[in-house]
């Protein structure tokens, strides 16, 4: 299975605190790409959520789970959220 998972940024303004967990899906078996477009400690504007903040690709021979978690500061929440790639959108 070919596939191609493309992470789209939080529509709420919010700051990148950490990036966890790449290293691990970089070492997957299948996994070719693993792309990450923003940094801890990037701001990132609010607005619709068509900028993606990073991309994974590769072939597998079934699904995988993927151990990829994202932590983003949003205005207005006193503590840091970490999400996986399909929670992105609760943001």
């Amino acid at each position: 299975m070919h596939f191609q998972l493309f992470l789209l940024a939080p529509q709420r303004s919010c700051e990148v605190v950490a990036i966890e967990g790449a290293k691990e899906v970089r070492a997957l078996d299948g996994v070719s790409n693993c792309r990450f477009y923003v940094r801890p400690g990037q701001t990132l504007d609010g607005g619709v959520a068509t900028k993606a903040v990073g991309v994974v690709g590769g072939v597998v021979p079934e699904r995988i789970n993927s151990p990829l978690r994202l932590g983003f500061a949003c205005e207005g929440e006193r503590q840091p959220r970490f999400v996986n790639g399909a929670e992105l959108s609760s943001l």
